[in-house]
């Protein structure tokens, strides 16, 4: 039998360790086909999918849970952004943490409705 909240946690890892890899990662500049502001849809979806599944690993019935949840991820965000500053071959942007903190909101946002959903249809 699956633990689910076990594989809860594996997945938060598991998406962490790679968040962490393609946020610090050097990557090569953006090529000129690519448009300008591209990267901000990757951090809106990246810290999306992060602020959900930290949501999802919260205890159920938690709904104080929800702007701790957003608070963390869009610190991480900002983490994320100082590192890259500091780092050689990456840069850090304020416009990408705003936009990973947007993205941590949305996602734990959506993930908070979902779990309000299946409770109130539980009940």
């Amino acid at each position: 039998m699956i633990d689910i909240e076990r594989h809860r946690r594996t997945v938060l890892a598991g998406y962490l360790v790679v968040l962490l890899a393609l946020m610090l990662a050097p990557v090569p500049s953006t090529p000129d086909y690519v448009p300008g502001n591209s990267d901000k849809a990757v951090h809106v979806a990246l810290f999306l999918g992060l602020g959900a599944l930290a949501y999802w690993n919260l205890p159920r019935g938690s709904r104080r849970g929800f702007w701790p949840v957003v608070g963390v991820v869009a610190s991480l965000a900002g983490l994320m952004e100082l590192a890259q500053g500091l780092l050689p071959y990456r840069s850090g942007d304020v416009l990408d943490f705003l936009w990973g903190a947007a993205g941590a909101l949305v996602g734990a946002g959506v993930a908070a409705l979902i779990a309000v959903r299946r409770e109130a249809g539980a009940s």
